[in-house]
């Protein structure tokens, strides 16, 4: 499994507020959020499209902004958390 880093900006009105609200539920169904706008997802690569397919029916395009990182095994179990703790499922994680 890879994992992948998918973070999100939306407007703050109305019809943003709505897209947001549906983007963090769709992503809290598979993944676990790290930030308010930030998830941490661990999948298949050959889902990868399906995930992207998933967001791109949820968002407008012409207003929000998601990026996705993919995150090698190797630096995943490098990773550093400084700050309040999320809660986490996954393992090789560094907390201060």
């Amino acid at each position: 499994m890879t994992l992948y880093i998918i973070s999100y900006d939306i407007p703050a009105d109305a019809a943003g507020d709505k897209r947001r609200y549906k983007l963090a539920k769709y992503l809290s169904g598979i993944g676990l959020r790290v930030q308010r706008s930030v998830f941490e997802v661990r999948l298949q690569p050959e889902k990868f499209l399906n995930i992207c397919g998933e967001i791109e029916d949820i968002i407008d395009a012409r207003l929000d902004t998601v990026r996705i990182y993919s995150i090698c095994a190797n630096c995943s179990a490098k990773s550093v958390f400084i700050g309040s703790r999320a809660s986490c499922e996954y393992e090789s994680a560094i907390f201060f």
